[in-house]
């Protein structure tokens, strides 16, 4: 099967069949797995801050998987409330890992997709994260260990849904996070996706090319 086709296709999951779409080359040494926002909100792989994303992956030269948790497009199962998302990041992780033994790998995530891509960075031997508005005040990141790997955080400062102040103020609290901050920028990125999509870049590319390098 050609993976990286950009259609999408089923694998195994813990709580059924699990979605996948793969974008870039099939020959990666880089892979970015990506996570969606909250499935009961309406939250899927094809979420527009999540295609935006793997956009930048991909045109950096790495490969982007992005996936439904269960419950969501035509993965099977119902949501857990990140339990079960977890789980499925990590069979998920699984099933790069074998599909792609010798790649980097990173995670990504957008809003209550950043909580499971936060949870699993400490956790996995991965390469880098990047969470996108996480929702620090609804989920109890506290509780959790900051992740000991290049984290970029990126918020929006005029969020509806949960206060910007709130996550720079956490965020200034971690270790080792790059803070990009976008002012006059809603939860969902309204007219920003594009400033979104170049701050991705900007961070990505030189961990990237140290990583291709061997660094």
């Amino acid at each position: 099967m050609t993976v990286c086709s950009g259609k999408p296709f089923l694998i195994d999951g813990p709580a059924g069949k699990l979605e996948l779409l793969c974008e870039g080359s099939e020959d990666a040494d880089r892979v970015m797995i990506i996570c969606h926002p909250h499935t009961q909100h309406g939250g899927t792989m094809l979420n527009k801050v999540v295609h935006t994303l793997a956009r930048s992956v991909t045109s950096l030269g790495a490969t982007a998987v992005r996936f439904n948790f269960r419950g969501a497009g035509n993965s099977q199962g119902e949501y857990d409330q990140g339990r079960g998302e977890l789980a499925d990041l990590v069979a998920v992780i699984d099933w790069v890992r074998q599909q792609w033994p010798e790649a980097q790998l990173g995670v990504a995530g957008f809003s209550f997709g950043s909580y499971v891509a936060w949870r699993v960075a400490a956790e996995q031997d991965l390469v880098c994260v990047i969470t996108v508005a996480p929702p620090v005040t609804m989920y109890p990141f506290d509780r959790l260990p900051a992740p000991r790997i290049p984290w970029l955080l990126i918020q929006g400062g005029q969020d509806e849904v949960i206060s910007a102040e709130s996550v720079v103020d956490w965020a200034r609290q971690q270790p080792g996070v790059d803070i990009e901050v976008v002012p006059d920028c809603s939860h969902f990125f309204h007219h920003k996706l594009g400033e979104l999509g170049e701050l991705v870049e900007a961070w990505l590319s030189p961990l990237l090319v140290a990583q291709g390098n061997g660094q």
